[in-house]
């Protein structure tokens, strides 16, 4: 009698432990792993997302010279997409992952691709632009003191319009140049010595052979000053300004061209 009764017993423990391990299987499932399966398709979710706006940034480059702007790469990187199936998250859970920390690299993943849209927005608007929006960012470039876009009547370059030339070419004066020591009866005619200019091209093919040709007249006599590519542009600066004096008047420049409006 005694051993059915311990027989019973013993079946009894079995059951519930069976039912407390059931429960807690339920408990864990529920609290751990299904809310990091849930957020890890949303993180693939997120990646897919950010991988579209990787390659429309990655083909705008291609168009446009970003080199030259700080914070800004010349190409960006896809992801890859994690496994979801449950076993692969539960492995993941094991290794210090969480429901919480997979919401967060979400959330990091989605800022990334904010900031690539933003990034998206500067290279159009700096790729093939209008002249008189150029003019209007070079005005607001702290040193610069006065503007002058060339014609067709005037052209020292004679490159407006022409095949492979630019579409546009507006010459600044500066403060740091006094503009009666530097020859010429306007701004154009004083060219680059007054201050710089800014071309603009309509491809970024164009604005790549006017630096080589640019390029050719480095360490001579013929040497007219710093040129950088921004987007579709040539940023050109004086030979009269030091080289620190020259960086920083591109990068004023580049910074006018490439903020964007609110």
């Amino acid at each position: 009698m005694m051993k059915s009764e311990n027989k019973k017993s013993y079946s009894s423990f079995v059951v519930i432990l069976l039912f407390v391990c059931l429960a807690l299987v339920i408990i864990v499932s529920a609290v751990m792993i299904m809310p990091a399966i849930k957020n890890t398709k949303k993180y693939n979710a997120a990646v897919n997302e950010y991988n579209a706006y990787v390659e429309s940034y990655n083909n705008l480059c291609q168009k446009a010279c970003v080199d030259n702007i700080g914070g800004m790469a010349g190409e960006a990187v896809s992801l890859e997409p994690v496994a979801e199936g449950l076993f692969d998250v539960v492995k993941t859970l094991f290794q210090g992952n969480s429901a919480s920390k997979i919401a967060s690299d979400t959330e990091t993943l989605l800022e990334l691709a904010r900031s690539i849209q933003e990034d998206m927005k500067v290279i159009e608007q700096i790729t093939d632009p209008d002249e008189t929006w150029v003019m209007e960012r070079i005005r607001g470039a702290e040193h610069v003191t006065d503007l002058q876009c060339v014609t067709l009547d005037h052209d020292p370059n004679q490159m407006l319009g022409k095949s492979g030339g630019y579409k546009g070419c507006i010459y600044f004066s500066i403060s740091v140049i006094d503009p009666d020591t530097v020859t010429g009866k306007d701004i154009v005619d004083k060219g680059t010595d007054g201050g710089g200019c800014v071309e603009i091209y309509s491809t970024l093919e164009d604005a790549e052979a006017r630096c080589s040709y640019l390029a050719g007249f480095d360490n001579t006599i013929l040497y007219t000053g710093s040129y950088a590519i921004v987007g579709t542009m040539v940023i050109r600066t004086s030979y009269r300004l030091n080289d620190e004096q020259q960086y920083a008047l591109t990068d004023e420049i580049t910074l006018e061209l490439t903020r964007l409006d609110p």
